[in-house]
């Protein structure tokens, strides 16, 4: 499980920092104010700097995100097996209980001092909410919860349709209408997150870390992009919204799109997104998956 999760992850994104530390190398004004200790190299190397210092800065920014998530990843095999426990004991209605109680452990105290401060974060308060991996714990296990509830609901209609081939002419108005309802839940959760995003005002600042009430966007919406998924999970019931981010043509851009995430701080003086595209569908095809399976064939033997 973990080779096969996390093998490209950790290959890719060591070929991001490589890359991006020879840009900090190689130009001057960057070497001057950027480059990192050898003991922040071996941290960020090791996904470890950012559990001692939230702030600090690794090679390939983005980097950090992978570092946030490893334990997560780490974890899964028990978290999943947690929520198992939870759905024999309280079914979909304690599934739905620990999303709700996880969102709020993780949200709720951030607000508080928010408001207390004057409806103002510091940037430690924002780095320690947002890039330490723990803080991010949470969050991962809502969606899980989100896929065991959706998983739960859809294994029941697919052994209906198992017995009887004609079992959706023979169900019940109420169970026809529950995908329909998670659709229209999931577009719902949509709407609200884009609006909030277009409608709100603007930030004080154009900084890349905000510390006003834009800050608290890194948790809020959780339990709504929970329920977005949740919703548009039924095979041929998915939303508006889902429909229309499962498009061909925007689907295809995914496929390199943790690459591009990853490589867009070493290539940004290239100026161009399409070069960066293209170096990043190139790693995918020429790099990352050759080097990714002789990892797998090396764990296998």
């Amino acid at each position: 499980f973990y080779v096969r999760r996390l093998a490209n992850v950790i290959l890719t994104t060591y070929c991001a920092m490589i890359s991006s530390l020879l840009v900090v190398l190689a130009v001057p004004e960057l070497r001057a104010k950027l480059t990192p200790s050898a003991w922040t190299i071996a941290g960020c190397l090791g996904f470890v700097v950012h559990w001692v210092d939230p702030e600090a800065w690794c090679p390939a920014p983005p980097s950090w995100t992978v570092e946030a998530l490893l334990p997560s990843w780490l974890l899964y095999p028990l978290t999943r097996e947690a929520l198992a426990r939870v759905e024999a004991r309280g079914g979909g209605v304690g599934l739905v209980a620990v999303a709700v109680a996880l969102w709020v452990v993780s949200f709720g105290p951030i607000v508080v001092i928010f408001a207390a401060q004057g409806f103002h974060l510091t940037w430690a308060q924002y780095a320690t909410d947002f890039l330490w991996p723990p803080a991010q714990l949470a969050d991962f296990m809502i969606g899980a919860a989100a896929a065991a509830i959706a998983l739960r609901h859809n294994s029941n209609g697919g052994e209906e349709d198992d017995i009887d081939g004609k079992a959706l002419q023979k169900l019940s108005c109420c169970s026809r209408a529950w995908p329909a309802a998670r659709a229209l839940m999931a577009d719902a959760a949509f709407v609200a997150m884009v609006a909030t995003v277009l409608l709100a005002p603007p930030p004080k600042t154009h900084a890349e870390c905000q510390t006003d009430w834009n800050a608290l966007l890194s948790h809020e919406w959780a339990l709504a992009i929970a329920i977005f998924l949740y919703g548009s999970a039924p095979a041929g019931y998915g939303g508006l919204a889902a429909r229309l981010l499962g498009h061909k043509a925007l689907a295809a851009l995914g496929t390199y799109s943790f690459e591009v995430y990853l490589f867009q701080w070493t290539l940004v003086f290239m100026a161009f997104l399409l070069t960066l595209w293209l170096v990043s569908g190139l790693y995918v095809e020429w790099v990352g998956a050759p080097l990714t399976c002789a990892l797998r064939n090396a764990f296998q033997t």
